[in-house]
């Protein structure tokens, strides 16, 4: 069997052939160069995007109710993802219960009927067979698809090595988990390129020319290709990089954006107090929810299909998910982007705890959503009320830019004349402090690594064997210079292992990373090192250097 059959077969057994935006099938829609004031370019020339190489199979058979079983290639190629180490703290039953269900579509038509059992499937042998023969994959030309021509210029692309096949995981308890993602082909991608450019040529496994989905030329867009996700059925995009221009000039309006709110913001949130004590519920509704999204950087929220994780935001908050506390606190309890949970204790003005106490009052199930009269198409369209394309996502860029500039202004003040060797390690450490503030404030969580705690016993060592060895040159009776001079080394770095116990403490469950490169305006960091005659490089690693470029320009006195 070829591949080309199993996508064929494939294709019949998931229909992932998605539906575009407008309903059409993919086969059928058109995508025409635009002429509009939105062109991103005139010319695009790439190479498509790269591809893993074909599955290898090894006909190391499973066992079903203890007899031999060979497999397919399709389903061989399956058998042995479900083997690999990397998805066995995720075999839950319903990892399982959905891995069989599309595992079996892959079965040939005999063993559909013999194989009825998943507890019966036996893959010891090949995973027995997959330890003893771990393969790295090489991959050639990466270069060749990396970049692509612009106008005449080269431009970075991201994503464009498209994924394998793989298992599905999602985050938290997601429905989906254990759906196989099947292998993208040529025929999945439809590629964006520029007007009568050459179209890359591409080949079979057996020497046959093949197609792409679709060739458009739409010079609106800044993505190269795009191809469906059967499980999640959204698509993946190979779109210009970080290093682009198209990035830079996409955040610089980003964070334009969000400055330009901040001239807004008072205005903004004293109507909406007044919205706030209309008679209108409706009003009610929104400007209280608006209230939280600008006080607590919440997400608005969607409703979710029965294929898509349970995840919670402003419109979709339950009555289970708040509670009113005493003082005009509330505790907000649910999972956010991601699955990740937010639990948070907030203290709000007594109209929005009024306020959110009628919404409760007016439902009687735990289940009932809060703000049971708006959804997230009104609350979209009430914010943009109060400025041309606002959205939730600028308030939380306005907020996090904004805090981390008060917290940044604050190490700017308290080291203005601290002139001690240490002046760099405090203001660094200060600075991701800050940073982990923001994060905080935006909910940007991570899972704790299982060696975080390992990393924390080490550096208590080596606090106390340096706490043993400042005591011991303390305790000396003739202190030289050179002793002096040792201790205050010493000093020095037990200090710095102070702060890195402190960041790694605090930091453990936070995702500084996000924040710091999608959410704080990094002309706030270029304005306070140049201020305080410090490296860049000590607070912006190379990634962070070589996509915000555009914002290294500024002087001392950028002001968000």
């Amino acid at each position: 069997m070829t591949y080309k059959d199993i996508y064929l077969r494939n294709r019949q057994l998931y229909n992932v052939l998605l539906k575009g935006e407008d309903g059409i099938s993919n086969k059928s829609r058109t995508i025409s160069r635009k002429k509009t004031s939105n062109i991103k370019w005139t010319e695009l020339e790439h190479n498509g995007v790269m591809f893993y190489p074909n599955y290898v199979p090894h006909n190391i058979p499973i066992k079903y109710d203890n007899e031999e079983i060979h497999l397919n290639v399709s389903a061989e190629e399956f058998a042995t993802l479900y083997v690999q180490p990397r998805y066995d703290k995720y075999k839950n039953d319903k990892f399982k219960k959905n891995f069989f269900r599309d595992w079996k579509k892959l079965l040939s038509d005999d063993l559909k009927k013999k194989i009825v059992d998943f507890n019966k499937c036996n893959f010891d042998e090949i995973k027995e067979h997959s330890i003893k023969n771990k393969s790295v994959i090489k991959f050639e030309d990466k270069e060749k698809y990396a970049y692509a021509m612009v106008d005449g210029t080269k431009q970075t692309i991201d994503n464009y090595l498209v994924e394998p096949p793989s298992i599905f995981v999602g985050r938290g308890n997601h429905p989906l988990i254990g759906s196989i993602k099947t292998r993208i082909v040529y025929e999945d991608v439809i590629l964006n390129i520029g007007h009568n450019m050459k179209v890359p040529v591409v080949y079979n496994s057996d020497g046959t020319q093949a197609q792409w989905n679709k060739i458009i030329s739409d010079n609106t867009l800044e993505w190269i290709a795009c191809w469906p996700n059967n499980v999640t059925h959204k698509y993946n995009y190979a779109r210009f990089g970080r290093k682009s221009i198209f990035k830079m000039k996409s955040d610089e309006a980003k964070f334009d954006k969000a400055r330009m709110l901040k001239k807004k913001i008072n205005k903004i949130r004293t109507k909406n107090e007044e919205n706030m004590k209309s008679s209108d519920k409706v009003y009610q509704q929104l400007a209280t929810a608006l209230y939280l999204i600008d006080k607590l950087a919440l997400r608005i929220g969607n409703e979710k299909t029965e294929d898509e994780a349970d995840t919670v935001g402003i419109t979709t908050l339950k009555i289970k998910n708040v509670s009113l506390l005493d003082n005009f606190v509330i505790k907000f309890d649910f999972l956010g982007k991601d699955s990740i949970r937010y639990v948070n204790k907030f203290k709000v003005s007594e109209i929005v705890y009024n306020n959110i106490k009628s919404f409760y009052e007016d439902n009687k199930s735990n289940n009932d959503d809060l703000f049971d009269l708006i959804d997230a198409d009104k609350l979209n369209k009430y914010i943009k009320k109060f400025m041309k394309n606002l959205t939730s996502k600028v308030f939380r860029t306005f907020n996090a830019s904004y805090l981390m500039q008060i917290e940044l202004k604050k190490i700017t003040n308290k080291y203005a004349t601290y002139d001690k060797p240490d002046r760099l390690q405090r203001i660094v450490h200060e600075y991701e402090m800050a940073n982990l503030k923001v994060a905080k404030l935006c909910n940007h969580q991570r899972q704790v690594s299982s060696s975080s705690t390992k990393q924390t016993d080490k550096i208590n060592e080596q606090i106390k064997v340096l706490q043993s060895k400042i005591g011991s040159l303390k305790r000396k009776s003739n202190k030289t210079e050179a002793i002096t001079r040792r201790i205050n080394a010493m000093s020095l770095k037990l200090k710095n292992y102070k702060n890195k116990k402190t960041k790694m403490i605090e930091g453990k469950t936070l995702s500084g990373s996000t924040s710091k490169t999608n959410y704080i305006d990094p002309r706030i960091t270029v304005a306070f090192v140049k201020m305080n005659g410090l490296e860049i490089e000590k607070f912006f690693n190379k990634a962070h250097l070589d996509t915000f470029k555009w914002a290294t320009v500024v002087d001392e006195n950028f002001k968000f």
